[in-house]
């Protein structure tokens, strides 16, 4: 028999974060795979979103990072200071060291970090406030810096020994600033669109990535104040649409733009202040829904309530929502919405739904905004009419349907016009 003590049995915990709140959490372009931070258990989850047979969404968790991977991968002792910027379907995110400047790319599912080797981002350091990085949707991963290099860089993911590396593809030099107080702030959207933002003058260009091409140029009012940490931009997922958020100076509501991608015009503008409440703030400004019944959505948020806005399709206004249970469940909870799924947050659980099976969504968009004014319009018919009439010119139809060479005599009575001119003294005066 052996004389030795009690083994310890060590049971392994496979609760998401061990049962603690998620703090943070980024998504997949796709919504395929979901990345959340636990500031409680320093720990990193990965979850994949699944569709069942009747179109139902199912979220599980298949990957984690543990405090002493993160601390190995970052090569820190101090995991408090950062937040996740961006995630891909192909299980990799992108981690933001706030106080550093230090970003850092990594693969969940083999516990590595990626290293970009190339001149300018050798040292991993990007600014918050002036550069950006993102996955794009054809794969490749953007990244564009302003100082000291100006660059934007395009990786490819290329298969080297059996392991996938983010190789350079492309380098792209971005215009240099030489004034002391100019600068710039870049975004990259998911397309490879590339906003420049320039404070001086107020302009944004819109470049393309992928074809190195300048697309548009938007140029705001310039009564606006340039201030870009707090200025927001956001495109919807047609990349047709381009909504920019502008703080008013004295710090009481925004002015938001809405401009076409294809025309660079402001098609909807609206000014949102409350000189009684200081801390009028920005709550949501993005794109929700999906196809042709994606909606802005902005929500500002004061002392005493929430006020929402939906841009309306048919008259490109900004209007106050006409039914005060738009997204009321929503909203009022922990909650977020991207696109065309509601994402829930409880505790440590995560619940995935879509907002086109949202009741009080449906009634909005089949009821609310069919009412322009007082005349009721079928959107769907209109449309329908305007493409029918578009054929039949293609076609000939109306030459040939209304044009005759015989001519026709109608019946009438003649008449004769008899006109007079009357002058007094004060037309003399003016002739």
């Amino acid at each position: 028999m052996s004389s030795s003590g009690p083994e310890e049995l060590i049971v392994e915990d496979h609760t998401p974060h061990r049962g603690k709140k998620i703090s943070k959490y980024v998504f997949s372009l796709n919504m395929q795979y979901i990345v959340t931070w636990s500031k409680d258990d320093q720990s990193i989850v990965g979850w994949s979103i699944t569709n069942d047979l009747s179109n139902e969404l199912s979220i599980e968790p298949i990957n984690s990072l543990n405090t002493d991977d993160l601390k190995s991968l970052l090569n820190t002792d101090h995991l408090e200071y950062f937040s996740l910027k961006r995630a891909s379907d192909c299980k990799q995110f992108i981690i933001l060291r706030s106080m550093m400047h230090e970003f850092a790319v990594i693969d969940i599912t083999n516990k590595s970090r990626q290293i970009l080797n190339v001149q300018g981002l050798k040292n991993s350091i990007l600014d918050n406030y002036a550069d950006d990085i993102a996955f794009l949707e054809n794969g490749d991963l953007a990244i564009a810096k302003t100082q000291p290099v100006y660059r934007a860089y395009i990786f490819s993911k290329l298969k080297f020994n059996g392991k996938y590396q983010w190789t350079c593809k492309n380098s792209i030099e971005l215009e240099k600033i030489v004034e002391e107080y100019d600068y710039y702030r870049c975004k990259i959207n998911k397309n490879g669109t590339l906003f420049i933002y320039f404070n001086t003058p107020n302009v944004i260009a819109q470049w393309n990535l992928i074809t190195r091409k300048l697309e548009m140029q938007y140029m705001p009012n310039l009564n606006l104040p340039s201030n870009l940490l707090h200025n927001r931009l956001e495109m919807n997922s047609y990349n047709t649409l381009l909504a920019i958020a502008f703080s008013i100076e004295n710090g009481t509501g925004k002015t938001v733009y809405v401009y076409s991608t294809k025309s660079g015009m402001d098609i909807a503008n609206k000014t949102f202040s409350d000189e009684r409440h200081r801390s009028f703030s920005l709550h949501k400004f993005c794109f929700i829904g999906s196809r042709e019944k994606e909606r802005f959505f902005i929500s500002f948020r004061n002392k005493e309530a929430k006020i929402t806005y939906i841009l309306n399709p048919l008259t490109y206004t900004l209007d106050k929502s006409p039914d005060t249970n738009v997204l009321h469940d929503i909203l009022n909870q922990n909650y977020k919405v991207i696109n065309d799924y509601i994402i829930k947050i409880d505790k440590n659980n995560l619940s995935i739904k879509r907002l086109s099976q949202n009741e009080n969504w449906k009634n909005h968009l089949q009821s609310k905004e069919r009412y322009v004014g007082s005349t009721f319009f079928n959107t769907n018919e209109i449309k329908q009419y305007i493409q029918d009439t578009l054929d039949r010119y293609k076609s000939n139809q109306f030459s040939t349907q209304s044009y005759s060479d015989v001519s026709k005599e109608y019946p009438g009575v003649a008449y004769t016009w008899i006109v007079t001119n009357e002058y007094n003294e004060r037309s003399k005066l003016l002739t």
